[in-house]
Order: C-alpha cells, then sequence, then structure tokens
C-alpha cells in the first residue's frame, strides 16, 4: 500500500518540477543545453531531499517505534496544510521569481526540496524503501524534461494553483495512512 501513497506524493512534487521546467521552456526560443542542464541538476536536488528525508525518517522510526505511523500521517498533514498556505501567501511570490536565472531557479528548487524532504521523511517513518531505487530519479529528470520541451510548444503557461490541489492529495494520503492502522 505505501508504494502507491509513495508514487502519488512523488506524483504531485513532479508537477511542481513540470511547471519550473515548462515556464524555463516557454520564455527561451531554442533549447540550451546549459538549462536542460540546471534543469536536470534541479532533479537531482529534488531527488536528493528526497533521500535525505528518507534517511532521517529511517534514522528516527526506531525512537518513535509505536507511534511512527501517527508522526508519518501527522506531518504528511501538516505539509498539505502548507501547501494550502503557499496557495494563499506564496503563490505571487512564486511567480514574480525567474527561473532562467541561476539564482531564481535555486530558489525554487530548495522550496520544492522543503516539500520533497518531508515527503522522504513520512516514508522513511513508515520504512518504505521506495525512495533509494533509481526510479523516483528517472521519474523526476523525466517529468522536468518534458515540461521544458512542453513549455516551447505552449502558448501559454499553465496556471500553478495546483497547491489547493496538492495540499488535499498530502490530506488524504495522511489519512489513508491513518486509517490502515
Amino acid at each position: 500500500m505505501y508504494s502507491q501513497l509513495f508514487y502519488a506524493s512523488l506524483a504531485v512534487l513532479s508537477i511542481e518540477l513540470f511547471f519550473i521546467g515548462m515556464v524555463v521552456g516557454f520564455f527561451q526560443k531554442n533549447i540550451l543545453i546549459a538549462d536542460v542542464f540546471k534543469l536536470i541538476l534541479a532533479g537531482w536536488a529534488t531527488y536528493i531531499f528526497l533521500f535525505i528525508g528518507q534517511l532521517v525518517g529511517n534514522g528516527f522510526v526506531n525512537w518513535f517505534a509505536e507511534k511512527n505511523i501517527w508522526y508519518a500521517a501527522t506531518i504528511l498533514f501538516i505539509l498539505g496544510l502548507k501547501m494550502f498556505y503557499d496557495m494563499v501567501k506564496l503563490g505571487k511570490f512564486k511567480q514574480l521569481i525567474n527561473p532562467l536565472e541561476t539564482k531564481g531557479l535555486i530558489t525554487l528548487t530548495v522550496l520544492l526540496g522543503i516539500n520533497s524532504f518531508f515527503v522522504g521523511l513520512v516514508f522513511g517513518l513508515l520504512k518504505f524503501r521506495g525512495v533509494m531505487q533509481f526510479y523516483p530519479l528517472l521519474f523526476l529528470i523525466t517529468v522536468v524534461l518534458l515540461g521544458y520541451f512542453l513549455g516551447f510548444k505552449s502558448k501559454k503557461i499553465l496556471s500553478r494553483r495546483f497547491e489547493f490541489l496538492s495540499g488535499l492529495i498530502y490530506v488524504l494520503i495522511a489519512i489513508i495512512i491513518v486509517s490502515n492502522i
């Protein structure tokens, strides 16, 4: 069961990477190898945050052995609430960040990395080992590059109002985790 919940959480993380790639592609006229390399690094960084979160979660799993499911669900619930907050308060801020500049791309990657860290922490507390596989990394890099190449073809940038849906998915996953105790 945790594998389906993990891949649902990974899909939510990848949507934001997709939008970052799409914005970069939308504002470029030609494919630039430097942009492709930066976006691959953004995918790697997201995976590294996810991986570190799982390592931390695995480290704490013995301390919270009796209640690790409750802690994991609580963290995911709070992450869902944070996504609702991001929709209200950080939406305009994120739109002002220019991902074509290295500093802007790093800022967006770190903001996504925070979410990624907590997703990794949750699944580390649940003793799920899927983060340590190659597939999440491959998926994240593929999605960011797909967004980049689709950005060239796009006539307008899609709405970035996915924070509500992301928050809702995280809250639902937290409820599913708790309901299967």
